[in-house]
């Protein structure tokens, strides 16, 4: 049994107050909780698929545990992960072919990748090659339940849910049931299978996105990300909105999942 220790939701949630928009902060610290209690099934060699700028991997492992490989795409902000000294090395490629050998790898981690990916069943068997046998995938991925649970579909209609799939360029959104196929069809047991963003905090999460404007705003100007300056404000918005979350929910209804997978 994995425990998931709640009581650093706070101190992951301030990082995020004091580094990013505050919409991050309704659904990163939980995947963050999520890919710390799994840590353990972390080996060398390791790759972070579609790693960004890296500000994930570091607010959630730290120093504990080091990736080997940050790899994502040419256009990516894969640049910027440089200052966290996260990886020890980084790779850029087209999106098709992972450039590494068959069976070189004993881990893989992604966050929130897999349903911007226009071939994902390309990506999930070029996983499964770089993959030793029996090694393990770590990865979360948005759900269907996404559209249906967003505030602004509740309040405009479908037509905001397929406005915001477009502006978030979620390709993939599908039921448990599609992805727990998809990776089963290419040669993934699945191990674990975990609920992480209810309904009410998709609505959190989506009404946030409004808040955030100022925050976008200074990124567009200044070419960085503009987060809350305060500690004493973000010591009391991190307690309450750690109070809002819920962790581990119901898979069918949440808009994310997290799956822990393994190569046959």
């Amino acid at each position: 049994m994995n425990t998931i220790h709640t009581e650093e939701l706070p101190a992951i949630i301030e990082q995020y107050l004091q580094n990013r928009p505050l919409f991050f902060s309704y659904i990163r610290p939980q995947e963050a909780l999520l890919f710390r209690s799994f840590s353990h099934l972390i080996t060398s060699p390791s790759l972070d698929y579609g790693c960004g700028d890296g500000f994930f991997a570091t607010t959630t492992f730290g120093t504990k545990t080091k990736i080997d490989i940050g790899l994502d795409v040419y256009n990516s902000r894969i640049q910027e992960a440089e200052q966290y000294q996260m990886y020890h090395r980084m790779m850029v490629y087209s999106g098709n072919k992972i450039p590494l050998p068959d069976n070189s790898l004993n881990t893989v981690v992604s966050n929130c990748v897999f349903e911007h990916l226009p071939n994902i069943e390309l990506a999930i068997s070029e996983i499964h090659r770089v993959l030793q046998p029996g090694g393990i995938c770590i990865t979360s991925v948005m759900t269907d339940q996404w559209n249906i649970n967003l505030l602004g579909t509740k309040v405009l209609g479908p037509w905001y849910a397929r406005w915001m799939q477009k502006r978030q360029i979620h390709i993939n959104l599908f039921s448990e049931e599609k992805w727990r196929n998809l990776f089963s069809k290419q040669g993934f047991s699945i191990e674990d299978c975990i609920g992480y963003l209810s309904p009410n905090n998709s609505r959190l999460l989506d009404f946030s996105h409004y808040l955030s404007l100022p925050s976008l705003l200074v990124k567009s100007l200044v070419g960085r990300w503009g987060g809350i300056p305060f500690a004493p404000l973000r010591r009391i918005m991190s307690h309450h909105i750690a109070q809002s979350l819920e962790i581990k929910t119901n898979t069918k209804q949440s808009s994310a999942l997290f799956f822990v997978l393994k190569k046959k």
